[in-house]
């Protein structure tokens, strides 16, 4: 076969897989408006899981890509930019989460709230809609310029090797930095913990945050080792795996440790406010998963992880990482639909909205990739990165 016959088939194969995508979307989007009008409550609660999922896996990326600038790693420059174009997937989360603004009554009953209820009363100068809107909007404006701008500084380098940028790179990444903490942390408490505004946790913020950053560490290991196999990322060896399995391998007992203290502080202090909360999550089913989400995202890590050779072994690290990314969407699962006193189904609106969004997911962060190098090859810290795929110290 000719080349040029060679290259009608590759672009006959991609018109296909187009086609079947859009086509996988669109009986995905008509399974959850289905689950909508059966369901209402169900429904928006499925797209509000799929869309914080989105955010929390993007979000993590440019974390890892901000404290890599921050810290002046160099072991990572070869698997940044991968980093970089799951951080901008941060509108695809947005697109998601916007509609919500049609099912806020139906999700959030403080929307709608008498006036007689003393914790409500209090909160309300917190919680009205005007300011929940206004400042939802702010957050997914900042993190988005923020997201966009740390890649647009990247991929300016790739043209003209200017170290400026990496420093200018440095200061936006101090800036994400400062200004995700008390954004993210509002975030969480505004668009998971208002679903039961008579519960409160002060380590809620932090939880979210570890399971957002694992879970991002999770999908930049599986999009790293897929590339890595298909011969694309030939500055990314066994020595770079071995790190971001260490990390992951860290991050789950970071996110294990907060999720038992905030269970075994709530627990000993038995006040029957706080209380409910996890109640809730041992009913209509939800039990059993209780018992699934530290396994995922704990348990299968920290033992699948220990050793050294697991480290370095895709196929180990690719089932750890799909567990985790698991874990993470069955405990959103959880800290939304048992909040809101919904039963465990897996119905058409679930199944629907994940669907969804692992279709948007995947041609966003493959829209990305292909807009630029698969590495920053500006970077000035990328040889030294690159030694470190065969073991040389530098």
């Amino acid at each position: 076969m000719s080349n040029g016959a060679s290259a009608v088939a590759a672009d006959g194969v991609v018109r296909r897989g187009r086609y079947l995508l859009a086509a996988v979307a669109g009986a995905a989007a008509l399974a959850w408006a289905v689950g909508l009008y059966i369901e209402p409550k169900r429904g928006w609660a499925s797209l509000l899981m799929v869309a914080f999922m989105l955010l929390s896996l993007a979000l993590g990326a440019v974390c890892f890509v901000a404290l890599q600038h921050v810290s002046g790693a160099r072991w990572s420059v070869p698997v940044r930019r991968v980093a970089e174009a799951i951080g901008t997937t941060l509108p695809v989360g947005a697109v998601f989460l916007l509609p919500i603004g049609l099912g806020l009554g139906t999700l959030y009953h403080w929307t709608h709230a008498d006036g007689h209820d003393p914790v409500l009363a209090a909160k309300s100068w917190w919680l009205n809609l005007p300011f929940f809107v206004g400042r939802s909007l702010v957050y997914l404006a900042v993190w988005a310029f923020l997201a966009f701008r740390l890649w647009r500084g990247s991929v300016a380098q790739d043209v003209d090797g200017d170290p400026s940028h990496t420093r200018s790179n440095v200061r936006w990444s101090v800036g994400f930095l400062l200004l995700f903490a008390p954004t993210f942390s509002a975030a969480a408490f505004d668009w998971l913990m208002s679903l039961d505004p008579h519960w409160a946790s002060t380590m809620f913020a932090l939880y979210q945050f570890s399971g957002a950053f694992v879970s991002g560490l999770a999908l930049l290991l599986v999009v790293v080792v897929l590339l890595r196999r298909a011969g694309r990322l030939p500055n990314v060896g066994v020595a770079h795996l071995h790190d971001l399995g260490r990390l992951l391998f860290g991050f789950s007992s970071f996110w294990a440790y907060l999720w038992f203290c905030q269970l075994m502080l709530i627990w000993y202090a038995n006040i029957p406010e706080e209380t409910g909360w996890y109640l809730r999550q041992w009913h209509g089913g939800w039990g059993l998963v209780s018992i699934i989400v530290p396994v995922l995202l704990w348990v299968i890590p920290f033992f699948g992880l220990m050793r050294r050779e697991s480290k370095r072994n895709e196929s180990t690290l690719l089932h750890v990482a799909a567990c985790v990314l698991v874990g993470r969407w069955l405990d959103l699962g959880l800290n939304i639909f048992a909040a809101l006193d919904l039963p465990l189904w897996i119905g058409p609106a679930e199944v629907g909205a994940t669907v969804l969004a692992v279709v948007a997911l995947v041609l966003a962060v493959r829209n990305r990739l292909a807009h630029a190098p698969l590495v920053p090859k500006g970077d000035p810290r990328l040889p030294q990165g690159s030694a470190h795929h065969v073991g040389i110290a530098m």
